[in-house]
């Protein structure tokens, strides 16, 4: 059952509000831990406090939207692979391109290195000859159900006082730690992060199955 509220049941019964339930926690923990003004390259022009936040804001609820839209869509590589063996090339350049950017991209969301880890695990299943036509649905079920999960086990311990994996959390957001006074927004973030990912994993299934 989603978080409402106290929202419309009609609102919270449609998926947009079930994939953005965490977008506004996932933002809030996000500038609780970037205080640094964002200074635009060519012109050497630094904006100011709230436009830099704005941006912030912006900024991760692409990078939210974005790995929904892919989680979603990794499930759907089986059947165009099955179409076409060309589509492994793209693939790999995921599995590449997370790669480069975990190496050499400092202080931005890491979100892609999920996609980079399923990348490679599709890629050796698949020369393990284990693909049979939907092998990548129980990937991204199995890999989202294992996030899910322990996002989740997260969030409640850290809304209980136990602030576990903090460094890793700083990690996947590209900052160098995370502030206390964004622990309790973190707590919630993690739990509707939770949710969000385990209703991705049914929409994907519910989607590629029909």
């Amino acid at each position: 059952m989603a978080i409402s509220f106290g929202i419309a049941k009609k609102i919270i019964d449609h998926p947009s509000y079930n994939f953005g339930l965490a977008l506004p926690f996932v933002c809030a923990f996000y500038v609780l831990n970037v205080h640094d003004q964002i200074t635009i390259p060519l012109l050497g022009l630094q904006l100011n406090t709230g436009i830099s936040t704005v941006l912030n804001i912006f900024g991760v609820a692409i990078y939210y939207i974005m790995s929904l839209f892919m989680f979603v869509l990794a499930g759907a590589i089986s059947k165009a692979v099955g179409e076409s063996k060309g589509w492994l090339i793209l693939v790999a350049f995921f599995a590449l391109a997370s790669l480069y950017s975990y190496l050499v991209q400092d202080h931005i969301p890491r979100v892609g290195v999920l996609f980079g880890a399923l990348s490679v695990a599709y890629l050796l299943l698949v020369s393990l000859k284990m693909e049979n036509g939907s092998l990548s649905l129980p990937l991204v079920a199995l890999t989202g159900g294992a996030l899910s999960l322990l996002s989740f086990v997260l969030g409640i311990l850290w809304f209980d006082g136990h602030y576990l994996f903090t460094e890793a959390i700083a990690t996947i957001f590209g900052l160098d730690t995370v502030a206390s006074e964004s622990l309790k927004i973190g707590a919630v973030m993690l739990i509707t992060s939770g949710y969000v990912m385990f209703y991705a994993v049914f929409q994907t299934g519910e989607l590629w199955n029909d």
